[in-house]
């Protein structure tokens, strides 16, 4: 597309060579709907990890009640402690 020299030259400047108008219109649109499936993208994981978390906490809960539950019905409980 362009001569090797010119390409160096312009890099060895920092910077960039022209882009087509219509080029950059149809980058810059890509852009935008990248970004905009990367935001609902995000939105949706959230989501996701916050019914992950509510379920896990919710387990979470359920296993120390049991626990406590199975503690208090032996004689591991605290009382069974100080009795040592």
């Amino acid at each position: 597309m362009y001569p090797r020299g010119d390409v160096d030259k312009a890099h060895e400047r920092g910077e960039t060579c022209p882009v087509d108008p219509e080029l950059r219109d149809a980058l810059d649109a890509m852009t935008a709907n990248l970004r905009g499936e990367i935001r609902s993208s995000d939105v949706e994981t959230r989501e996701a990890l916050a019914g992950m978390a509510a379920d896990l906490r919710g387990q979470i809960r359920s296993g120390d009640v049991e626990t406590r539950a199975y503690v208090d019905q032996t004689d591991w409980g605290v009382g069974s402690r100080d009795a040592r």
